[in-house]
């Protein structure tokens, strides 16, 4: 049984409480900024992440730092127009190097993946993907889409061994309405990669869309785990058991939700198999939270537009990593303040979160370096110091942990009753019980009246003597 705090004003928690039970994440005088960004797609098609594998966004190709020849030239400026969002720049960079050199599949395959991006249009900016700049949907450009194809099925010609190559073709020709085609070359991509996630995903769509369910809920269970960060697997998982076993599809969509909990399509199935299997309150629950969610995406867009617009604005990308951090989505988070850092290492707030989001990511490592380098920049900082010590209890390390409890104990002593009770029950919750009761007892030599500080106490002592 673990310490139940008594009631107490804590130090501040993020606004909009995730539908999960969240650890708390501490504000003090870093605050967190109740602002947006655009989240996946409500079709499940692409997965959360732009870093994954499945992101629909033009190419960024590398490429080598020595001997670069006109080809590779071209190839790395594209990948610069890329990465500032010039995705027409980047398509006129790619198709100079196809010219360049036809027979590089690198090329080819750079210039297809960027043409699918220019191939969805919205009323907007045409160039964004998906409307991207907060535009209104128009669906496909035939044109480019049909240029996508070609691009990639010479891509895919030209390495025929290459799973990636294989999975971006099969994607064009899935989207062109090639579905048997789509299927063949996806098949390959898996017989040479079996832990090819995306291929597997893409697989399953095609297979949903052809009426075979069967072989759709076999290549989405092969999916999820490779892809255990992606929303929209378990969704469309949830969504083939729906009718045959809703008990099953429940358990989907809840894992689809617990993955994103802003991924607003799944709470909408979720309510209907609820509602099947007889639980209407559990459904009208999800209802709402899908309705919720929805409002909050349409919030969303234009600071996405934003941040995606504008990759060197500090500010903007520190501001959409605050929406995916509040909502726990801790990789999404990671992405934007690694932009931020990338434009001003010295920012010891954007380090704070970014150990935040990686230490709940499970990369304990990853999480102390940031927050040992937010201590650096912020020494003062109560909030840097309760994080790190809790990375530290994660990763065991007793005598560095040691070390700032020393330190921290020692300048907290001469804080106000009201930090110090909130500081021990922090210590109290991560099992480090002598040091909470130094804080309580400190609290209670300087005022033996405080209630407050003598029911942490009592409290600290009562989960000591049950175990």
């Amino acid at each position: 049984m673990g310490y139940a705090a008594p009631q107490r004003p804590q130090i501040p928690t993020l606004p909009m409480q995730p539908l999960r039970r969240p650890r708390r994440l501490l504000a003090g005088s870093f605050f967190l900024l109740s602002t947006a960004l655009l989240f996946p797609s409500c079709g499940a098609d692409d997965a959360p992440s732009a870093s994954s594998p499945d992101e629909p966004g033009a190419a960024r190709t590398q490429a080598p730092r020595s001997q670069v020849n006109p080809a590779e030239a071209a190839l790395k400026k594209g990948a610069a127009l890329a990465e500032a969002n010039d995705i027409e720049g980047a398509a006129e960079a790619y198709r100079e190097a196809v010219r360049l050199d036809p027979s590089s599949a690198k090329a080819h395959l750079a210039l297809g993946r960027t043409l699918m991006a220019l191939s969805r249009v919205s009323a907007g900016r045409g160039g964004d993907a998906v409307g991207a700049d907060g535009g209104v949907d128009l669906g496909q450009d035939e044109e480019k889409l049909a240029e996508a194809v070609s691009e990639l099925k010479r891509a895919s010609e030209l390495a025929p061994e290459d799973p990636d190559t294989l999975y971006w073709a099969g994607r064009a020709l899935h989207v062109a309405n090639q579905g048997n085609d789509a299927i063949a070359v996806l098949t390959r991509a898996v017989e040479l990669d079996p832990a090819h996630g995306p291929a597997w995903k893409r697989i399953g769509l095609v297979h949903l869309e052809n009426g075979d369910v069967e072989a759709a809920r076999d290549a989405f269970e092969k999916a999820e785990p490779l892809l255990p960060e992606d929303p929209g697997i378990a969704f469309q998982l949830g969504n083939v058991l729906a009718e045959e076993d809703p008990a099953a599809a429940r358990d989907a969509y809840r894992r689809s939700v617990e993955t994103d909990p802003t991924f607003s399509p799944a709470y909408n199935g979720l309510a209907g198999v609820l509602g099947r299997l007889g639980d209407v309150e559990g459904a009208a629950e999800a209802r709402a939270n899908s309705k919720r969610w929805r409002a909050f995406l349409d919030r969303t867009r234009a600071v996405a537009a934003k941040a995606n617009r504008n990759p060197n604005d500090k500010g903007i990308q520190i501001k959409a990593g605050e929406l995916y951090l509040a909502h726990h989505a801790w990789t999404q988070a990671l992405e934007y303040f690694d932009r931020a850092l990338s434009l001003d290492a010295s920012d010891p707030q954007v380090h704070l979160y970014c150990g935040i989001a990686s230490r709940e990511r499970g990369d304990l490592e990853r999480a102390r370096q940031h927050l040992e380098e937010a201590l650096y920049l912020a020494p003062t900082a109560l909030e840097v110091r309760m994080e790190l010590i809790s990375a530290l209890v994660a990763q065991k390390d007793q005598a560095r942990l040691r070390e700032l409890l020393d330190e921290t104990g020692a300048a907290v002593s001469s804080m106000d009753a009201e930090t110090r009770i909130s500081y021990g029950q922090h210590l109290a919750e991560l099992g480090l019980d002598e040091d909470a009761s130094v804080q309580f007892q400190g609290v209670l030599d300087t005022d033996p009246d405080d209630e407050a500080a003598r029911a942490a106490l009592e409290a600290l002592a009562s989960h000591g003597e049950n175990g």
